[in-house]
């Protein structure tokens, strides 16, 4: 009977051992990876879910990391590297599928059902996929994300100034043209005419503002499409 018990007790301690050893990975927004260390370089550290030891690798990039625990009890504390920080700020790796339904952005599942009802915006698409192609090494990835911004960028800069021109121009024309038509002295009537001629000239400059904050509208539209087709392809990987 104490042989049993000292197996059993034996056995227990065994089992309780083999579950604390394990590798905890802790990130920096708190959450805590169960985990078996595959390999640390100096970008990323990539590791096998404890649950799954014989499954795929992961990787983490190491800005992401604020400590790991290892079986033996060490930890060790990941510097972030300011240098090679990040373009945008990632996320934790789950790599969801992004697919554009009724005109809008949806995380989706393997059979194209929205994850949530909530849309997800271009901030948050940009930020999937700079993590994606970090952890990746995809640099077809990340071009699509630098085009996407930078289209983004151009079409607000544009479309904001192209607003003062045009408010400012038609004031002008309207008021000479209105000058002009209400006066009788023709060397007032002219100079009217020119200052008219000129607002509506800066307005026209407005417009040419609009017309190209359009077009890199659709440019950004076109590059935020290539950008969630190539981060679904390496999502699937």
């Amino acid at each position: 009977m104490d042989m049993k018990r000292l197996i059993a007790t034996f056995a227990c301690c065994s089992f309780l051992l083999s579950l604390n050893a394990q590798d905890t990975i802790v990130l920096r927004n708190d959450t805590k990876i169960s985990a078996k260390i595959v390999e640390i370089n100096p970008s990323n550290v990539k590791y096998k879910k404890s649950n799954n030891v014989d499954g795929p690798n992961y990787i983490e990039a190491k800005d992401n990391i604020k400590w790991i625990k290892y079986a033996n009890g060490l930890v060790d504390t990941i510097q972030a590297d300011k240098k090679t920080a990040p373009l945008y700020v990632s996320s934790p790796a789950r790599y969801d599928r992004i697919e554009k339904i009724n005109g809008r952005y949806f995380f989706v599942d393997s059979n194209h059902v929205p994850l949530s009802k909530r849309t997800i915006g271009i901030n948050r698409i940009l930020i999937k996929a700079n993590y994606m192609s970090q952890a990746k090494n995809n640099q077809d990835l990340s071009r699509l994300v630098k085009e996407t911004k930078k289209g983004r960028t151009l079409q607000a800069a544009f479309g904001i100034a192209g607003v003062p021109p045009i408010v400012i121009g038609v004031g002008i024309g309207l008021v000479s043209y209105l000058i002009r038509s209400s006066s009788t002295d023709p060397v007032e009537r002219d100079s009217a005419l020119n200052t008219a001629y000129l607002g509506f000239g800066l307005a026209t400059v407005g417009v040419g503002f609009e017309i190209t904050s359009i077009v890199n509208g659709s440019l950004k539209r076109k590059k935020l499409k290539q950008t969630t087709e190539k981060y679904n392809e390496l999502a699937v990987q």
